[in-house]
């Protein structure tokens, strides 16, 4: 859901703007997390989320499975999909990153979920502690 949120409030996505989305049953959802419909493009784009620890970084045969789960979304729906994204909370290796750069999948790792939340205050709170502070003028005198 998060994910979901975060996509859906971008303004754009590879150049698109996103409209609507949801978001998979967790089961026998097939490798696909959720989809994304943007503007003027009749096909989505499927997103799958990786929980990991921080040092457990996404390698090349997860981003192999995600694009076997496209196919495989294709086949089964007679829908075809604009693209893929993986999102993780870690990191992806190079592998990853150049399987994924080669298929057309958008990669998002930890450090771009935390921005994407920041910058559109999702997921988070912001605390504003006052602080009182010595007026070194005032004693100047």
């Amino acid at each position: 859901n998060l994910v979901l949120d975060l996509l859906l409030k971008e303004d754009k996505i590879d150049g698109l703007k996103p409209i609507d989305g949801y978001v998979t049953p967790l089961s026998r959802d097939g490798g696909i997390d959720g989809k994304i419909y943007f503007d003027g493009l009749k096909f989505p784009m499927c997103f799958q989320a990786k929980r990991y620890q921080i040092k457990s970084n996404v390698q090349r045969p997860e981003i192999q499975s995600f694009i076997g789960a496209l196919r495989d979304y294709e086949n089964r729906t007679n829908e075809e999909t604009f693209k893929g994204i993986f999102v993780t909370t870690s990191d992806f290796s190079t592998g990853a990153k150049e399987t994924a750069k080669s298929n057309d999948i958008i990669l998002k790792n930890g450090d771009d979920i935390v921005k994407l939340m920041k910058k559109h205050k999702v997921g988070i709170k912001k605390e504003t502690y006052k602080v009182d502070l010595i007026d070194d003028k005032y004693f100047e005198e």
